[in-house]
């Protein structure tokens, strides 16, 4: 992890790996160092962003093509064999040997603008079954007034202190709801060092979600089985039920893919999660899932079953409780064992990188 405002000892550590002279530079100064073909010896600050500094080295034994070295604060990553800043763009595309030891974190942003379609539930859902399979997971809540991810976390520490059981816990942070607050601290603590991310996002517009949006790996947009709720991402004839466009939301991820495509070649996985299905085929329900799969073809997006509407998950709430936590909450009735199979069928529609289902009971 090169070039992070305040990463001294890593800095130079990996200058040291690599046989370069790596000198930090100080907060408040940008470095921008390119130079063909190799790395050498990188010092200096700059006080004045508009005029970036461009230094030169010495050789070096590997053959690393055009370097750029950015110091921001903004967390740093690698993908695909590149350094990469999410806030600047690319900074070392080529350097394979260099980006090795640095294990990627897979984010993956539960978002949608209007509220009450499941975010967090599925959110917290997802994060639990990760977690009980051994990956190490950690959690931000963007919504910084209802906190509905970061309260079902609380609840279940709780639980695990007064029951005095095991349970996993993603370790979890909640953002202070502020364009330029505590999301991007938040962002570089928990891509390091863990396989996965999951950030819930407030059901409004809000800038950072925005931003969480734009750094995803995956994209969930959980919606209940309704025209209202599909009026977000794409607009229908009121007579043929035939998409007429995408809505605002659709354009907005549209965009956002693009310039990370731009950025460092990556495709955002987006996920269009159907929650609260009704359990016997209705007119409506089948008009909206023909609507959903001609829009899926226009901008992009995969289609999965989301989970049910169902009184369970209001009921574990208080207790911070999960469908996989059967031994904590005791007996499973039919309706526990459904929801059980939604949420597997869920978790293998996501199609996340190396994960298998966790062992339901």
């Amino acid at each position: 992890r090169v070039g992070h405002v305040g990463a001294e000892a890593e800095t130079r550590q990996l200058g040291r790996r690599d046989g370069l002279d790596l000198h930090p530079v100080p907060v408040g100064g940008v470095l921008e160092q390119r130079h063909e073909p190799s790395a050498g010896d990188v010092r200096g600050a700059l006080p004045d962003r508009q005029d970036p500094s461009v230094l030169a080295g010495g050789e070096r034994g590997s053959q690393c093509g055009e370097i750029t070295i950015y110091f921001h604060p903004l967390p740093l990553e690698t993908r695909g064999g590149a350094f990469y800043d999410r806030g600047r763009g690319q900074i070392n595309r080529g350097c394979d040997e260099l980006s090795e030891s640095v294990p990627k974190t897979h984010v993956i942003v539960f978002a949608n603008e209007k509220g009450g379609t499941g975010k967090s539930t599925t959110a917290v859902h997802v994060a639990i079954a990760l977690a009980a399979k051994g990956a190490r997971v950690a959690c931000i809540d963007l919504d910084h007034r209802q906190r509905t991810l970061g309260r079902y976390l609380d609840n279940r520490e709780a639980t695990v202190k007064r029951a005095g059981i095991e349970l996993p816990i993603p370790d979890h942070a909640t953002g202070d709801g502020r364009a330029d607050g505590s999301f991007a601290g938040l962002f570089q603590q928990f891509t390091a060092g863990y396989d996965f991310l999951v950030i819930d996002t407030p059901g409004r517009d809000d800038p950072a979600a925005r931003l969480a949006a734009a750094l995803s790996d995956t994209l969930v947009t959980p919606m209940n089985d309704s025209f209202v709720d599909f009026d977000l991402i794409g607009q229908v004839d009121p007579e043929t039920y035939k998409v007429v466009r995408p809505s605002f939301y659709s354009e907005l991820i549209w965009d956002a893919r693009k310039a990370r495509a731009r950025e460092d070649g990556t495709t955002i996985d987006w996920v269009v999660l159907r929650n609260r299905l009704q359990y016997l085929e209705a007119r409506n329900m089948r008009r909206v899932s023909e609507a959903l799969d001609q829009l899926a073809r226009r901008v992009g997006f995969r289609l999965i079953p989301g989970l049910g509407e169902r009184v369970i998950y209001r009921e574990l709430f208080p207790k911070g409780l999960t469908l996989l936590d059967n031994k904590a909450f005791g007996g499973m009735g039919l309706s526990h064992v459904a929801a059980r199979q939604e949420l597997r069928e869920m978790m293998a529609g996501l199609a996340l990188p190396d994960v298998a289902m966790p062992l339901f009971a």
